[in-house]
């Protein structure tokens, strides 16, 4: 039903958008930062009253207007002073239109239809901000901040995850530069991959998504990362506890601009020395991780630019080990050595062509792409009297993606109709490997592989049309097609925004959404590895349907929106109890399918985004559960992450241009965890020939009345950052110092069973007291 109400809706649409037609000039042209030339995304561009557009993520934009005697715009953008730009009337009117930064003192007006209606029910958090904004680590942390925001809740504490209205990491959409990246982690999930200095903005969309993204059920995260200085070459270098990075960015030549940004671990010498010596030598083991980021940017004129995108992150972890056997002081002659090495992330490349064809017709062209790699090998060898005997264990996941995709924008009259098509391979390994073993008298060796290719034809077509300057109305499909599987998937999206007054903004939006990939993890420790698994002919497309009503009110710099949602998941998957990735069955056996899910909340968000004082605060109520024919009895359990209330805070003060101040606060339910009800007796025996037993013993089991049965302690914590800043004569120095956990809050990680003095008790874990971060970071 929702996808014929949503398909005549966008005929009707389109239909209604062609009579309200009107002939009249064009006025097209490019946001850029007037010091390093960068185009802006998001700027806004008002013309008159209740007309005008928002810059695209190449800082384009085009509209029509009627003719009159003298054109005025009024163009501004978050952290840059508003501009106002005269000109006399033409048909056709052309601007590069630069923009200052600075801390806009004045407020900008908000009127008629030219805010954003593709930004509304997004989630925007200014680069600036993520610069101040606490964090475990002492370094700015994207995905850590949008944990701030209602309607996204973390994971375990301190790792990066992040859980959107019911869903799940793998439900999230993540875009680099539009190049899909499928792990956004480093160790284990404490820190995300993206470098704040290399981005130039950021959106998260929860309610409303427009059909050029597809693929994923929760949201999307679109990272924009930066084209390079074209007027001076820039660097940026940060030192802290737990990593280093340098940035730069520069012109190359009169049309060419690059972007580099390096990352490294720095603990892991500090690891190696600590386990040589507590070992004797006899022990090393190490950690580390990271990331890359590259692009070089060509204009080749007003209407041509060529973009090389390169992106590499990596962890990598090992442990080796050297043991001699002895007998009363004296040698056996048995000597050996294992090195085990874990090494997981990702790798992702794109050549992208963005063309303006005419002064109403754009075109995005993108080849690239995108590899996600899990290895894991274990060497040993041993030596005795008798003969040497080694081998070694290896097994690889991942999945490679290879794409080509193409993109248009046309700007109507009030409109705006975006297009597109694409197609992908996919090839998965769930699973390869191989192993050896060879001795003096024996050898043994076997491989296996499980190699599944997927190819994918994708098309979208996005529409909005803007009616007097009060309603808005969007629509769009988003098509994915497997042709091995014959799967296709038509995902309407529709969206309803009114201005009841210049200031309040009543919105609504129904959209659907499916997911041909699913992610499979044993478990949330350090070494899980998590394997990415394609739908099969038992395993069916996942899709979601989500209904969102809000309202926003924004006056004088401050956003305050209310948001009801209900979201309905199916197809589903679960692991069975007991099982998991790593046993040697198809893994479409170790999960149960067809699951359902429903999820429903409230969010309200007040927001302040520019100024002296910025910040949000925010509230949630959800609730979310999940069945499976198979699970619990057959019964809706809560998810593992339903919270039902959440409340964060963040405030960032800039006290003076040489000190800064900002503070978080968090403060949300305990989650459901499975705990054991009652002790029953089990009967444990083994079994010893016919009819005969042995070792016949009686020991207390565990009884489960359902999963997710127990609610764990609720979680806050409140965390502080001091950041001191001088401009010296060659460059700008910052000393940033960080307090995790200010009140040393200990919040449980998990629950278990201890036997104390003859006595079984109830024990919590805790992992993260009050931490310390400290920073230096120097710009030239």
């Amino acid at each position: 039903m929702i996808n014929k109400s949503a398909l005549l809706c966008f005929l009707v649409q389109m239909l209604v958008s062609i009579c309200f037609a009107s002939e009249g000039g064009r006025i097209h042209g490019i946001v850029r930062d007037a010091s390093s030339r960068e185009p802006l995304p998001g700027a806004t561009i008002q013309f008159g009253a209740g007309a005008g557009t928002v810059s695209d993520h190449n800082g384009y934009f085009n509209f029509r207007h009627h003719f009159s005697d003298t054109i005025l715009l009024k163009v501004s953008h978050i952290g840059y002073e508003t501009r106002t730009v005269k000109s006399s009337c033409a048909r056709e009117l052309v601007f590069e239109i630069l923009l200052t930064p600075g801390i806009q003192i004045g407020e900008v007006e908000v009127s008629g239809n030219y805010l954003n209606s593709r930004e509304i029910g997004t989630l925007e958090i200014p680069i600036e901000q993520l610069y101040k904004i606490p964090s475990l680590s002492g370094e700015p942390d994207l995905l850590k901040a949008y944990q701030m925001m209602p309607g996204v809740q973390m994971g375990n504490e301190g790792t990066a995850g992040i859980y959107v209205r019911g869903g799940t990491p793998d439900q999230n959409l993540f875009l680099l530069d539009g190049v899909p990246l499928y792990n956004v982690s480093h160790m284990g999930g404490f820190l995300s991959v993206f470098d704040v200095s290399a981005i130039r903005k950021v959106n998260l969309y929860k309610g409303y998504m427009p059909a050029r993204y597809g693929g994923r059920m929760s949201s999307v995260v679109d990272v924009r990362l930066k084209d390079g200085n074209a007027s001076e070459r820039k660097q940026e270098f940060m030192i802290g506890i737990l990593a280093s990075r340098y940035y730069s960015e520069g012109p190359l030549g009169e049309k060419n601009t690059y972007m580099l940004s390096v990352r490294r671990c720095n603990i892991d010498l500090p690891l190696r020395l600590y386990y040589l010596m507590s070992s004797s030598g006899q022990e090393s083991f190490g950690y580390t991780f990271m990331d890359f980021n590259g692009k070089v940017t060509r204009y080749i004129d007003q209407k041509n630019k060529l973009t090389f995108l390169a992106y590499y992150g990596r962890d990598k972890l090992f442990l080796r080990e050297r043991t001699s056997s002895s007998i009363y002081g004296y040698s056996s002659g048995l000597k050996s050595k294992s090195l085990y090495k874990h090494n997981w992330g990702n790798l992702a490349t794109a050549l992208n062509w963005n063309h303006i064809l005419n002064a109403s017709l754009g075109l995005d062209l993108m080849v690239g792409s995108t590899t996600y790699f899990n290895t894991v090998r274990d060497k040993f060898e041993s030596k005795s009297n008798d003969g040497t005997d080694k081998g070694y264990a290896e097994i690889h996941s991942g999945i490679t993606d290879l794409f080509v995709k193409a993109d248009f924008n046309y700007y109507g009259n009030q409109s705006l109709l975006t297009a597109g098509l694409g197609a992908v391979l996919h090839s998965y390994t769930p699973a390869s490997g191989s192993y050896s073993y060879k001795s003096s008298s024996h050898v043994e060796s076997s491989e296996f592989a499980d190699q599944i290719y997927r190819p994918e034809l994708n098309a979208y077509i996005d529409y909005e049309h803007y009616f007097g300057g009060r309603i808005t109305l969007l629509s769009g499909l988003n098509s994915i097609y497997w042709p091995t599987l014959d799967y296709l998937s038509l995902d309407p999206r529709v969206g309803v925004h009114y201005r009841l007054f210049s200031e309040w903004l009543l919105r609504s939006s129904l959209t659907r959404a499916h997911q041909y990939v699913h992610l499979l993890t044993t478990s949330a420790d350090f070494l899980s590895p998590d394997v990415w698994v394609p739908s099969t002919r038992e395993i069916k497309p996942s899709y979601a349907d989500q209904l969102n009503l809000g309202v926003s009110y924004m006056v004088k710099g401050y956003e305050l929106s209310l948001d009801i949602w209900e979201k309905r998941m199916h197809n589903l998957i679960a692991y069975k109890p007991g099982h998991n990735v790593t046993n040697t069955q198809p893994w479409e056996f170790a999960v149960e399918k067809e699951g359902k899910g429903t999820a429903r909340g409230l969010e309200i968000l007040a927001q302040k985004k520019h100024g002296r004082n910025t910040g949000w605060l925010g509230y949630s109520l959800s609730k979310n559960d999940r069945q499976f024919e198979n699970l619990n009895f057959g019964r809706p359990f809560p998810f593992k992450y339903d919270r039902r209330h959440e409340i964060k805070a963040v405030f960032v003060r800039n006290v003076s241009e040489r000190f800064s101040f900002s503070g978080s606060w968090m403060f949300a339910s305990g989650n459901p965890t499975t705990i054991a009800t009652k002790k029953v007796p089990v009967i444990d025996y083994t079994h010893f020939g016919y009819n005969r037993y042995e070792d016949i013993d009686i020991r207390d089991g565990h009884y489960y009345s359902g999963v997710n049965n127990f609610r764990m302690e609720p979680y806050h914590r409140l965390d502080f950052g001091f950041s001191f800043n001088k401009q010296l004569p060659k460059y700008y120095r910052t000393y940033y110092l960080g307090l995790y956990n200010a009140y040393s809050r200990l919040n449980p990680n998990s629950y278990f069973f201890k036997t104390k003095n003859g006595e079984v008790v109830f024990v919590r874990r805790a992992y993260f007291p009050i931490i310390p971060s400290v920073s230096y970071t120097l710009r030239f």
